[in-house]
């Protein structure tokens, strides 16, 4: 039994423009949201309903405003979904940043070492 919640009702004029955009040769469920005028959620329940019923399948993924590859982009037709990319996990996150903070200080400590050797000397 599918517990999956069922896609709103869309009216007559929104789902001209949603047929429409499934002529597109790409499409996401954002770009639908923002043409149709429907909430990107409604919009990604149509999308998963084509999807389980062999209508559409994912092409590829894009990445959102943050860097994360979570935009399905679907294309009609039947074939092989694609893969999507190992999630940023918070271990490799932390590790990237005690990498980043090293350096940044390792180059602040040879900037100073720099420094100290070029100031001129008060001996005279």
């Amino acid at each position: 039994m599918n517990n999956r919640r069922k896609p709103n009702r869309i009216g007559a004029v929104t789902q001209a423009k949603f047929i429409k955009m499934l002529m597109a040769p790409e499409f996401t469920t954002t770009e639908i949201a923002a043409e149709t005028g429907m909430h990107r959620v409604t919009a990604y329940r149509y999308m998963r309903a084509l999807h389980s019923e062999g209508v559409v399948y994912v092409h590829h993924y894009e990445p959102d405003r943050m860097g994360r590859y979570n935009d399905a982009v679907y294309v009609i037709g039947e074939g092989e979904d694609a893969k999507k990319y190992e999630a940023n996990t918070r271990a490799a996150h932390d590790a990237r940043q005690r990498v980043r903070r090293l350096t940044a200080a390792k180059a602040l400590r040879a900037q100073a070492a720099l420094t100290k050797a070029l100031k001129p000397s008060v001996d005279a």
